[in-house]
C-alpha cells in the first residue's frame, strides 16, 4: 500500500499532466499555426510513455507550422525522440530501488511464477536471485495434482542454496530427482526438512527412500528440525537409528508412518549417537526399541493402526547400549493414546518416574481388559511412585466402546494415593500434583478422593463423564471450601500464588454422575476459584438456585463461569454480572431460554466487559 505522501505527490502531478494537456489543447485550437501548443502536448504524452499519442500531435504540427518558423526543428526532434522511445524497450524493474521491488516480488510472485523472470536478463536474475527473504522456505510439490513434476524453481537451487533455510516435499513430487539435486548442492543455512505425503492422490507402486540418508548427510551439519510423513508401501525406510547417527544438531525429530500395518522402526540408542540436543521425539504407528537420555518430550500416537501392539523395550547388560536408570536425565512429558497393554508403558513410565512432570493417557476400544495385566501395573507403581508428576490427563475416547472400570479400578488407584495410610505430603504417592483431569465413565473410588485432599499443591480438578460417591465427594469440596475461607491473607492473584497450601483453583464437574445439592452450594463458596463448571441436572432442591448466584457473585477471583442444567433466572443473571472479578459466563440447557441480545444487556452491567453466551459444551 502507497503511503500517503506518496499517494499524493501521485496525485499532484497526475493534475498537473492533465492541466498542461488542456492548457496545450486550448492553444492548438486558438492558434492552429503556433508550435508551442504541440510541442507542450507532445513532450505531455511522450513523457508519460504515450509515444503513439506524441507521435501524432508532433506530426500535427509539422503539417500546420510554418518550415521557416524557429521552432519547426523542435517539433521534428520531439518527433525523433518518441519514435526512438516507441522502438526502444526500458528495464523498468533495473531502475526502481530495491525495497520497492521486494515488495512487489512478495506481494504479486511465488516461487513458480517468479523463475521464468531469472532468465530475461543478468540484472533481473541477480535480483531474482540475490532476495534471500524470497527464498529462505522453499516448497516442492502440489497437493492438487498428481501430474505435477518438480516445480520450476528446482533448477535455481544451485544458486539460491545460500538463502535457504527451510525445504518442504509434497510426496507427488519425484523424490529420486531431488534426492539427487541435493546431494550436490552445499546448503550452508538449513534447519528445518519436511516431508510429508499427499493423501489425496493415489499413486502407482512403492516410493523408496533409499537415497534419503545421503540427503540427511548434506543438511547433517545445520538441520535441527526433522518431519517425516511417509508412506505405508515406501520402500528403503531409514531407521531412527540411522537418522539420529547422521544428524547429531537435532532438536525435533517427528517419523510418522502412515500405515494399517506392522511397521517396524528400531531406536536403540548406542554410545555412538549424538543426542544431547534432541528435546522431542514424535511417533506413529510403531515400535519403539528405546529412546535416548536427553529426550525431554515423548508423543506416541498409536490411532491409525489400532490392532498393532505398541511397544517400549529396553535393553540392559549390553556394554554396546546406553541403559536408562534413574540417574540418567529422562522424559519429563509423555502422551500415550491406543495402548492394546499396560505393558507397553509400564518399563518407560517406571524408567523416567523421578523426571516426569506430566503423563497423559488416552485408551481406544482396543486397549486390554485383562486384570492380570493391569494388577502388575498397580503392583509396580505402588513400588516406583512418580514423585514429580504435576499434570495427569486420563481419557477413555471412545467411552461406549471401553471398558471405563481399567482407567477408575486400576490406573487412578495407582497414580493417586496415600502410602501407608500417612496423611503428610512425603507419604504421598504423588505430592507435586497439581493439575488432574479425568474423562471417563468409571466410577472414582473414596480412597482417590482422599488422597486428593491431602495433596500439597493441587490447584485443578477437572471431572468429566464420571461417577463418586456425593457425600465423599461433598467432604472433598468441603475441605477445599474451609482452606479458601480460613486464609489469613485477602485473596488476590499475587497472594493465591504464594500460598503455602493446596488452594483450588479450576474445579469442573460435566455430566458426572453424583452430583447433588450440597456439593453444587458448598463449590460456589470455594473463594480460591478461578474456573468453575458445574452441572446441575441431578439437583433437585431449588432452593440452591436461589443462593447459588448470590454466592458466586461474591468470588473475589472468579474469571469464567459454565452452568449446565441450572434453573436460571433473569435477576440471577443480574447478580452474577455485578461480580467485580468475572469475565465470561457460559450458559448450557438453562431452564429459561434466552436471547444473545437479552444475555448482551444482562452483561452490560458488569464494569468487567463481561461476555454471557448460551454455548454447547
Amino acid at each position: 500500500m502507497e503511503s500517503p505522501k506518496v499517494e499524493t505527490k501521485t496525485r499532484a502531478s497526475e493534475g498537473k499532466y492533465k492541466n498542461e494537456l488542456r492548457r496545450a489543447w486550448n492553444m492548438i485550437t486558438c492558434s492552429p499555426k503556433d508550435p508551442t501548443g504541440y510541442l507542450i502536448a507532445g513532450h505531455c504524452y511522450k513523457d508519460h510513455g504515450k509515444q503513439e499519442k506524441a507521435i501524432k500531435v508532433f506530426n500535427m504540427g509539422l503539417n500546420q507550422v510554418s518550415t521557416k518558423h524557429k521552432e519547426y526543428e523542435a517539433l521534428r526532434q520531439g518527433k525523433q525522440e518518441a519514435e526512438s522511445r516507441k522502438n526502444c524497450r526500458m528495464d523498468i524493474l533495473g531502475q526502481l530501488p530495491l525495497d520497492i521491488i521486494h515488495y512487489i516480488f512478495d506481494n504479486y510472485f511465488d516461487q513458480d511464477s517468479i523463475t521464468p523472470y531469472s532468465r530475461i536478463c543478468s540484472t533481473w536474475r541477480n535480483i531474482v536471485l540475490d532476495y534471500s527473504k524470497f527464498w529462505k522456505r522453499i516448497s516442492f510439490g502440489n497437493r492438487r495434482s498428481k501430474n505435477d513434476m518438480v516445480s520450476p524453481h528446482h533448477m535455481l537451487l544451485p544458486s539460491i542454496c545460500q538463502h535457504v533455510q527451510e525445504i518442504e516435499i509434497i510426496c507427488n513430487s519425484p523424490l529420486e530427482t531431488l534426492f539427487e539435486l541435493f546431494r550436490t548442492i552445499k546448503f550452508s543455512k538449513m534447519r528445518s526438512l519436511k516431508i510429508i505425503q499427499d493423501r489425496t492422490v493415489d499413486f502407482e507402486g512403492p516410493i523408496s527412500y533409499a537415497k534419503l540418508p545421503s540427503v540427511l548427510n548434506v543438511f547433517s551439519k545445520t538441520l535441527t528440525t526433522l518431519d517425516l510423513e511417509l508412506r505405508s508401501e515406501s520402500t528403503d525406510l531409514p531407521t531412527l537409528s540411522d537418522i539420529l547417527n547422521i544428524c547429531n544438531n537435532l532438536t525435533k525429530l517427528r517419523y510418522v508412518v502412515n500405515s494399517h500395518y506392522q511397521v517396524l522402526m528400531p531406536i536403540t540408542i548406542t554410545k555412538q549417537h549424538k543426542t544431547l540436543l534432541l528435546k522431542e521425539l514424535i511417533c506413529s504407528s510403531t515400535s519403539i526399541q528405546k529412546h535416548g537420555q536427553s529426550i525431554h518430550e515423548l508423543y506416541v500416537n498409536h490411532d491409525q493402526a489400532p490392532h498393532y501392539v505398541l511397544s517400549f523395550k529396553t535393553e540392559s547388560n549390553d556394554d554396546d547400549n546406553i541403559t536408562v536408570n534413574n540417574n540418567s536425565l529422562g522424559l519429563e512429558h509423555i502422551e500415550v493414546s491406543g495402548i492394546t497393554s499396560p505393558n507397553s508403558l509400564l518399563q518407560l513410565i517406571k524408567s523416567h518416574r523421578l523426571t516426569l512432570s506430566y503423563l497423559s493417557i488416552t485408551l481406544f476400544g482396543n486397549t486390554s481388559s485383562n486384570d492380570n495385566d493391569w494388577r502388575k501395573w498397580a503392583d509396580v507403581l505402588h513400588l516406583f511412585p512418580l514423585t514429580n508428576l504435576i499434570g495427569l490427563n486420563l481419557c477413555t475416547y471412545d467411552m461406549d466402546t471401553v471398558d471405563d472400570s481399567t482407567i477408575c479400578k486400576y490406573i487412578l488407584p495407582a497414580i493417586i494415593r496415600i502410602i501407608n495410610n500417612d496423611n503428610s505430603a512425603n507419604n504421598q504417592q504423588t505430592p507435586n500434583l497439581q493439575n488432574f483431569k479425568l474423562y471417563s465413565q468409571g466410577m472414582i473410588p473414596n480412597n482417590v478422593l482422599d488422597a486428593i485432599t491431602k495433596m500439597p499443591k493441587i490447584t485443578t480438578l477437572i471431572l468429566v463423564g464420571c461417577s463418586f460417591d456425593p457425600d465423599k465427594m461433598h467432604d472433598v469440596v468441603k475441605i477445599f471450601e474451609r482452606r479458601s475461607n480460613n486464609s489469613n491473607a485477602i485473596l488476590t492473584a499475587t497472594t493465591l500464588a504464594s500460598s503455602t497450601s493446596s488452594l483450588l483453583t479450576n474445579l469442573q464437574f460435566e455430566y458426572v454422575n453424583g452430583m447433588n445439592d450440597h456439593i453444587v452450594f458448598t463449590a460456589s463458596k470455594i473463594k480460591s476459584l478461578t474456573h468453575l463448571t458445574m452441572n446441575g441436572l441431578y439437583c433437585n432442591d431449588y432452593t440452591v438456585f436461589k443462593t447459588l448466584a448470590q454466592n458466586i457473585s461474591q468470588l473475589p477471583l472468579l474469571e469464567w463461569l459454565r452452568l449446565c442444567y441450572f434453573n436460571i433466572q433473569r435477576d440471577d443473571l443480574k447478580i452474577l454480572a455485578t461480580s467485580k472479578s468475572l469475565h465470561y459466563i457460559d450458559l448450557y440447557r438453562i431452564d429459561d431460554e434466552f436471547s444473545q441480545d437479552e444475555l448482551d444487556q444482562i452483561a452490560k452491567i458488569s464494569s468487567n466487559d463481561l461476555v454471557i453466551r448460551d454455548v454447547l459444551f
